[in-house]
C-alpha cells in the first residue's frame, strides 16, 4: 500500500513538474503565477528536481523579478538545495542575478557550503571572470569558514593555465595542498597542459612524475594531452607508445590522441600507417572530423598523391563532414592536372566557401601556366570583390601570366593598380615589365622601369651595374 501511494505522489509531482516547465518556457509566466506554482512546489514530497526550481527562477530572472528570486532562494530547504540552483543560474549565464543571490547567502547566513562556492567560482571563470573567482577563492580560504574542495580550486587552475599564468595557476595548486586539500588528476592535467603549451617543459615533466608517484591515474585527458606534446616535439616513438598503453590500461583514445598520432605518421610521410589508423578509429565508434582528414590530406598531397587525396575528399564529403578552405588549399596546391583544379575550385564555391589568398593564388597559377588569363582574371576580380586583398605573390602570378602571352597593356595595368594599393613590387616583378617590354623593343618603358627599381631603394648599389648589363645583355 505504502509503495502505491509513493508511486502516485511521484506521478503527479512529474505532472505538475512538466505543466511548470509548459508555462515557463511559453515566456508568458507572470510573477503571480510564478509564486503560486513555487508555494505549491516547496510543499510537495518527493520534491520536484531541481531543474524544475531553475526554471522557474530563470523565468524570473529574465523579467527582472529579482527581488522575487532572492525571496524564493530564502525559502529553499539546504545548502545543497541553494548550491544547485546557484550552479543553475551560472550555467543559464545569469552571472549578475548569481552573485546577487550568492552575496545574500552570506549576508542572511543561509546554509552554504562548498558545493555553493564551487558553483559560483566555477560560473565566474566560464564567464571569464577569472579574477573575481580567484578573488573570491582566496577570501574562501583564509576565513575558512567553509571546508573547500578541490572543484573550487580547478577552474581557477583552468582559467589562469588557459591565458598563461602558469605560475599563478601553481601557487593556487600548491594553496590546496597546504590546505590539505588532495588534488585529483583534473587539476594535474589542466597544469601539465598549460606548462607544456607555454614553453615549460621542465614543470610539465615534474607535474606529471609527481602526479604518477602520487598514485594519480592518468585519465584519457591526461594521456591526450601528453601525447599531443609528445607528438609536437618529435617524440614519435614515445608518444606511440603511451597510445598503446592507453588501451592497455582499459582507456579508449579519443579524437585528440589519434589525431596527434595521424598528424605525425603524415608529417613523417607514412600515410598508410595514418589511413589504417583511422579505420581503427572508426571501428572504435569515433568518427574522423574535419581535422583527421586535414591531416591525411595535407600527407598524401605532400607526397604527390593527389589522387588518393581527391579520393579521401569524397569520402569525407560522404561522411558528412564539410571541407574547409585548408582542406581546399592543401588540393589546389598539390593538383597538377587543370581539370582537377578547376574541379576543385567549382567544389570550394558549392560548398559556400571563398577560398584564402594562398589557396586563390594557387588557382591563379594552375589557370595562368596553362595560358587561360581570361579565368584568371575573374577569379582575382572575385577575389577583390570578396574583400581579399592579393599579395605581392598574387600580384607577380598576374603580371607572369600576361608577360608570357605578350600583353604588356594588360600586365602594365595590374602593376599599376599594385601601386594604387602601397604595395611595394619586389625585383622579380620589375624583372618581369623589363624584360617584356624589351622584347617588344619599348626600350624606353623598360630602362624607365629600371630607373624607377633602383631610385626606390630596391636594389643595393653593387648590384646596379649587374643589373643593367644583365637585362641589358639580353636585349643586344
Amino acid at each position: 500500500m505504502l509503495l502505491i501511494v509513493i508511486l502516485i505522489a511521484i506521478v503527479i509531482v512529474t505532472n505538475f513538474e512538466k505543466s511548470i516547465q509548459r508555462r515557463c518556457r511559453s515566456g508568458n509566466l507572470e510573477l503571480d503565477e510564478a509564486i503560486t506554482f513555487f508555494n505549491s512546489v516547496i510543499r510537495m514530497r518527493p520534491l520536484p528536481s531541481i531543474w524544475t526550481f531553475n526554471q522557474l527562477l530563470r523565468a524570473l530572472s529574465k523579467k527582472h523579478h529579482y527581488s522575487s528570486v532572492v525571496s524564493m532562494h530564502n525559502q529553499l530547504p539546504d545548502a545543497h538545495t541553494l548550491s544547485a540552483l546557484l550552479h543553475g543560474l551560472c550555467t543559464e549565464g545569469l552571472m549578475v542575478e548569481a552573485m546577487k543571490f550568492f552575496r545574500k547567502l552570506l549576508e542572511k547566513e543561509l546554509p552554504y557550503n562548498e558545493y555553493t562556492y564551487g558553483a559560483i567560482i566555477n560560473g565566474l571563470c566560464k564567464a571569464r571572470e577569472t579574477r573575481k573567482a580567484f578573488q573570491l577563492l582566496k577570501q574562501a580560504y583564509h576565513n575558512r569558514r567553509t571546508k573547500l574542495n578541490v572543484n573550487c580550486f580547478n577552474p581557477v587552475i583552468d582559467s589562469l593555465c588557459k591565458v598563461g599564468q602558469i605560475d599563478k595557476a601553481l601557487r593556487v595548486f600548491q594553496d590546496m595542498v597546504k590546505g590539505d586539500i588532495p588534488p585529483d588528476v583534473v587539476a594535474y592535467t589542466f597544469l601539465i597542459h598549460g606548462s607544456w603549451t607555454f614553453g615549460n617543459f621542465e614543470e610539465a615533466k615534474r607535474l606529471l612524475i609527481d602526479m604518477i608517484d602520487c598514485g594519480i591515474k592518468l585519465n584519457v585527458y591526461t594521456y591526450s594531452v601528453v601525447i599531443d606534446f609528445l607528438c609536437k616535439v618529435e617524440k614519435t616513438h614515445e608518444a606511440i607508445l603511451l597510445f598503446e598503453l592507453m588501451s592497455k590500461e582499459g582507456i579508449e583514445p579519443d579524437m585528440v590522441a589519434f589525431n596527434s598520432i595521424i598528424s605525425t605518421f603524415c608529417k613523417e610521410g607514412i600515410t598508410t600507417e595514418a589511413l589504417n589508423l583511422m579505420e581503427t578509429m572508426t571501428h572504435r565508434g569515433l568518427k574522423p572530423d574535419i581535422v583527421t582528414y586535414n591531416f591525411l590530406i595535407c600527407g598524401l598531397c605532400h607526397l604527390g598523391h593527389s589522387r588518393e587525396a581527391n579520393k579521401l575528399l569524397d569520402r569525407m564529403k560522404g561522411q558528412d563532414v564539410p571541407p574547409n578552405v585548408v582542406t581546399f588549399s592543401m588540393l589546389v596546391n598539390a593538383l597538377c592536372q587543370l581539370e582537377e583544379t578547376n574541379r576543385v575550385f567549382n567544389d570550394i564555391v558549392s560548398h559556400n566557401i571563398y577560398p584564402n589568398i594562398v589557396t586563390l593564388t594557387g588557382l591563379l597559377d594552375g589557370f595562368s601556366k596553362r595560358g587561360m588569363m581570361d579565368k584568371t582574371q575573374k577569379i582575382f576580380d572575385e577575389m577583390i570583390q570578396h574583400g581579399e586583398e592579393p599579395d605581392t605573390i598574387t600580384y607577380n602570378t598576374m603580371i607572369e601570366g600576361y608577360w608570357s602571352q605578350g600583353r604588356m597593356d594588360k600586365a602594365k595595368e595590374i602593376f599599376e593598380q599594385m601601386l594604387s594599393k602601397d604595395i611595394l613590387p619586389d625585383l622579380n616583378i620589375y624583372y618581369t615589365l623589363v624584360e617584356g617590354y624589351f622584347k617588344l623593343e619599348r626600350a624606353d618603358v623598360a630602362l624607365k622601369l629600371i630607373k624607377e627599381m633602383i631610385a626606390k631603394g630596391l636594389v643595393p648599389d653593387y648590384l646596379r651595374q649587374n643589373i643593367l648589363t644583365e637585362i641589358l645583355g639580353k636585349r643586344f
